[in-house]
């Protein structure tokens, strides 16, 4: 099985720590990352998935030559699940972006909802 360069799973705890609602956790086994109870990060073999705006999404996808929609369901039309395949030797650094922005939405999406 495939394995992830340990310090991207250090440099992405790092990125939460900055975030006082945002942990790490686990879905259906596999690491995930959580913006209030909100996935938000989701790490399985050698894939990440990300939850983002639709605009965000889009950005990455014509952006990214690794990046492609998730296979993930994702419920609203607002919002999009993007999976990025990640080599054993990339470090999180170049898609710390993308995960801070995925968290922000939806910590962002959380407020709004209680409000």
């Amino acid at each position: 099985m495939p394995t992830f360069n340990p310090a991207y799973i250090t440099e992405l705890v790092a990125l939460l720590s900055r975030f006082s609602r945002a942990g790490a956790g686990k879905t259906l086994g596999d690491p995930a990352y959580y913006a209030g109870r909100k996935r938000s990060i989701y790490r399985y073999e050698q894939t990440v998935a990300v939850k983002l705006p639709n605009a965000s999404a889009e950005k990455l996808l014509a952006a990214d030559r690794d990046a492609e929609a998730s296979q993930t369901v994702v419920r609203s039309k607002k919002r999009k699940c993007i999976q990025r395949n990640v080599g054993e030797r990339e470090n999180s650094r170049a898609n710390q972006p993308v995960f801070e922005g995925s968290i922000r939405y939806v910590l962002a999406q959380l407020r709004d909802a209680t409000s």
